[in-house]
């Protein structure tokens, strides 16, 4: 979950040059404040988890009694991960799916290990040991692929900006007698475009 918001302050960067650039428009944003509101009612998020985690709803029987004060205020706490993954889907269905998924096999490896310290067979416990070591593979391989794809796009972006850099640097006296021009010309408003 951590990974995700370094991706998030990316997209973020990439919506805000968009806009600036006018490829996305503003009012296509997801409203945080309805997010915020829908996704504060525990009866929203678990009908967002029964349709995109129903896992994590399982996972309260899978938890037993004893953890079901600790459950409901997870869920809780996870309407504000929805509300993270919400806006990562309206940037990128990729991304969106990348998390989630991520997410599952983070909830995975929590199940088994709370399996693994309930029993005390030692065969059971090595075959819930391989089982969490696969899991947190997954986790492992999943968020290295996030950050790879962080590096690409950051490199991109990077490749772009030095790009316009370069050619703005051959265009100097021109951007700047232009902007005198702008400066120093007064308005005549009978030569506005129409």
């Amino acid at each position: 979950m951590k990974c995700v918001k370094p991706l998030y302050l990316l997209l973020s960067c990439l919506i805000s040059l968009a806009l600036i650039a006018g490829v996305v428009k503003a009012d296509d944003e997801p409203d945080y404040e309805q997010l915020e509101e829908k996704y504060s009612d525990k009866d929203e998020i678990r009908a967002w988890l029964k349709e995109h985690f129903p896992e994590a709803l399982n996972a309260r029987i899978q938890f037993g009694e004893e953890y079901q004060e600790e459950y409901e205020d997870a869920l809780l706490n996870y309407g504000e991960r929805i509300m993270e993954l919400e806006q990562l889907r309206f940037y990128s269905q990729e991304y969106f799916e990348t998390a989630l998924q991520g997410d599952k096999f983070e909830l995975k490896s929590w199940i088994v290990a709370e399996h693994y310290n309930k029993i005390a067979d030692s065969d059971k416990r090595t075959g819930l040991a391989k089982e969490l070591e696969q899991v947190l593979g997954k986790v492992f391989d999943l968020r290295l692929s996030e950050k790879k794809k962080e590096i690409e796009e950051l490199e991109s972006e990077l490749a772009e900006l030095k790009n316009l850099v370069t050619f703005r640097e051959s265009k100097r006296q021109e951007i700047i007698e232009r902007r005198v021009r702008e400066l120093t010309r007064p308005e005549d408003e009978s030569l506005e475009w129409w």
